[in-house]
């Protein structure tokens, strides 16, 4: 992201690498960077406000449309992430490791993720509300048309995971372990899991 001049406050731009950055039309106030890595970066129709970001670390992360309030980051490492008309507005991430992750229609509020690890990740119209996870581990995990609302997840690991059309309200999971689920037209509400293992 480039420097911005004129804004509501002084910014604090430190160790800042930009190759090959393509910017149209983008928006931003009240932008806090520091130690930004960013290669082959291209972002198109971007807003942003209130956006803090420290040691972020991102290599051909292509942005169309994407609206952002309220975002702070700390440490977090994307790779290859693709992104087109995703809405971000209160979300929180710490120590947040993306790889190969492409989104597309995404709406996330009030989303809270520590230490989330996500690999080869493939969502499409997926909305989230009020998510809390923490220590979240997803490889290959790939969801279609899934809606969640008052989700909270701690240590839940999934692999290979293939969910389409699966609808969730105030599901509550701790220490649950799945490999290779498949679920279609699942609809869960007021579900309490604890422990709970499936192979």
């Amino acid at each position: 992201m480039p420097a911005v001049v004129g804004v509501r406050r002084n910014l604090l731009i430190t160790i800042n690498w930009v190759e090959d950055n393509w910017v149209e039309d983008n928006w931003v106030e009240d932008n806090w960077v520091e130690d930004n890595w960013v290669e082959d970066n291209w972002v198109e129709d971007n807003w942003v406000e209130d956006n803090w970001v420290e040691d972020n670390w991102v290599e051909d992360n292509w942005v169309e449309d994407n609206w952002v309030e309220d975002n702070w980051v700390e440490d977090n490492w994307v790779e290859d992430n693709w992104v087109e008309d995703n809405w971000v507005e209160d979300n929180w991430v710490e120590d947040n490791w993306v790889e190969d992750n492409w989104v597309e229609d995404n709406w996330v509020e009030d989303n809270w993720v520590e230490d989330n690890w996500v690999e080869d990740n493939w969502v499409e119209d997926n909305w989230v509300e009020d998510n809390w996870v923490e220590d979240n581990w997803v490889e290959d995990n790939w969801v279609e048309d899934n809606w969640v609302e008052d989700n909270w997840v701690e240590d839940n690991w999934v692999e290979d995971n293939w969910v389409e059309d699966n609808w969730v309200e105030d599901n509550w999971v701790e220490d649950n372990w799945v490999e290779d689920n498949w679920v279609e037209d699942n609809w869960v509400e007021d579900n309490w899991v604890e422990d709970n293992w499936v192979g």
